[in-house]
């Protein structure tokens, strides 16, 4: 379980991260995945779990397919 938690905490750092290299905006990430902005905050500062669907789709988003 360690280890899935790390590997989401390096997801969400490195969505952040892109989100600020490109410009985009939490509203206009949470569009792209189709889903509120208000459940992504919640995902990338850990208030709530992601889905599987929308793990993958974030790291499709971050590092590509």
């Amino acid at each position: 379980m360690i280890q899935s938690q790390e590997t989401l905490d390096n997801l969400f750092r490195d969505f952040k991260k892109k989100l600020e290299n490109i410009g985009m905006n939490q509203s206009e990430a949470a569009e792209q995945l189709h889903i509120t902005r208000s459940h992504l905050n919640k995902v990338i500062n850990k208030r709530t779990d992601p889905s599987l669907k929308l793990i993958q789709e974030m790291e499709r988003f971050v590092y590509g397919e």
